[in-house]
């Protein structure tokens, strides 16, 4: 089960003491978006920072062709990636918050995501779920983004109306 805990922004001098004196040069619209938690935890894991930034959706999309490079150097093919984050984008659409070990295709690729705080799992690590919401919401608007770009309109892509889950309305 899940604990909802609020976590408000984060003000400049928490800011500044987690980023230390650099965080006085970034710019303006990047400090802002680093005021989010989640923000701030993705922008930690890159591996190159000082790129310019203007959403979380950026942020996000960084650090995922990070991730494939890096594994990709590990000898984790990017398919097996695709194939996790497929697997829990199926069960998140299907209800589930999280899921069980045994669904996804790579157990190597799964302790990869995992070690790079994309992935989180119980306390047993029978269950995996993303870090955050907010990267379930990339890839599925990456997804739609695809479906329109190949011809697809918002109609179609989005389903009937009295199908739709607010997932794909959101």
């Amino acid at each position: 089960t899940f604990k909802r805990v609020q976590i408000d922004e984060l003000n400049d001098s928490q800011l500044l003491s987690v980023l230390g004196d650099s965080y006085r040069e970034y710019p303006i619209r990047l400090k802002k978006l680093l005021r989010t938690p989640s923000n701030l935890y993705f922008w930690q894991r890159l591996n190159q920072p000082n790129c310019l930034f203007i959403s979380q959706r950026d942020l996000i999309n960084q650090w995922w062709l990070e991730l494939k490079n890096k594994a990709d150097k590990q000898q984790i093919a990017a398919s097996d990636l695709q194939s996790i984050v497929a697997t829990i984008n199926e069960h998140i659409s299907n209800g589930a918050s999280r899921v069980l070990r045994s669904r996804f295709p790579s157990e190597k690729a799964l302790a990869f995501l995992a070690s790079e705080g994309f992935l989180v799992s119980d306390d047993n690590q029978r269950h995996f779920h993303y870090v955050h919401q907010s990267i379930y919401d990339y890839f599925i608007s990456d997804d739609m983004y695809e479906q329109v770009s190949f011809g697809f309109s918002f109609a179609e892509c989005l389903g009937d109306f009295n199908a739709q889950t607010p997932m794909k309305r959101y």
